[in-house]
Parts: C-alpha cells; sequence; structure tokens
C-alpha cells in the first residue's frame, strides 16, 4: 500500500502513465484509496486519510 496526500494526483500519474488502474478513487468519510496492478500482476492500493 501507498500512502498520499494528494489522491487525485496519484490517481492522475498512474493514469497518464498506462498504469492498468483496476478501481475508480473509492471515498468514505475518513479515507479514500484505488487500485492498480503493476507490471508483475500485484495489485497495489494507494490511500489518503482525510483529516
Amino acid at each position: 500500500m501507498f500512502d498520499t496526500d494528494d489522491i487525485e494526483a496519484a490517481y492522475h500519474f498512474l493514469e497518464e502513465r498506462g498504469a492498468t488502474l483496476l478501481t475508480e478513487i473509492q471515498r468514505y468519510p475518513d479515507v479514500c484509496f484505488f487500485n492498480f496492478q503493476d507490471p508483475l500482476g500485484n495489485v497495489n492500493t494507494v490511500s489518503q486519510e482525510l483529516k
């Protein structure tokens, strides 16, 4: 899992580079996250804790 301070920027960064995005940004009251697949087929999560 990767933490970020800007979930939108992280999503667009991976999208622009052709990453395999498995989900849209999921939004909850205290956290946002999305999943992507790396070149080896591993599923990774990028998350942002909301304050």
